[in-house]
């Protein structure tokens, strides 16, 4: 939803959200709440993540690289699976141009609720997955 005639309006977001949880957008820091936009499509293009989740960040060269991971998984298998995703990164880096961002974000959601889908979806300075089965 947005101001009609307003899409080009500079944005102030400020979220407050419960002690003990997290929250991470690829328009800041992990932790931070209050987010200044040039414009709408700015701000809808940085997803945010609020809750408990596990994160975790590794760094290249030029950029470093957040890991969010929500929902139902078994703790034991994280650190293989945030390998493999540095390992994914490090080829796609052999084969594509550098990315244009101090800072990626992977958003990977576990829902109970998922049944036999798995959706995602590319963002400006992050991706955002949902997978059907855990980890």
């Amino acid at each position: 939803m947005y101001v009609k005639d307003g899409k080009a309006l500079p944005v102030n977001l400020t979220i407050n959200y419960p002690t003990g949880w997290n929250i991470l957008s690829a328009a800041g820091k992990p932790g931070q709440n209050s987010f200044v936009l040039p414009n709408y499509d700015l701000l809808i293009d940085h997803p945010v993540m609020l809750g408990k989740f596990f994160l975790t960040s590794f760094q290249d060269r030029k950029n470093i690289y957040y890991v969010a991971i929500a929902g139902d998984i078994d703790k034991k298998y994280i650190p293989s699976f945030v390998e493999r995703i540095k390992q994914v990164q490090a080829t796609a880096e052999k084969i594509f141009p550098p990315i244009e961002t101090n800072s990626y974000v992977d958003f990977f959601l576990f829902p109970p609720f998922a049944g036999q889908w798995s959706d995602g979806l590319e963002h400006l300075d992050s991706f955002l997955i949902y997978l059907n089965q855990a980890l």
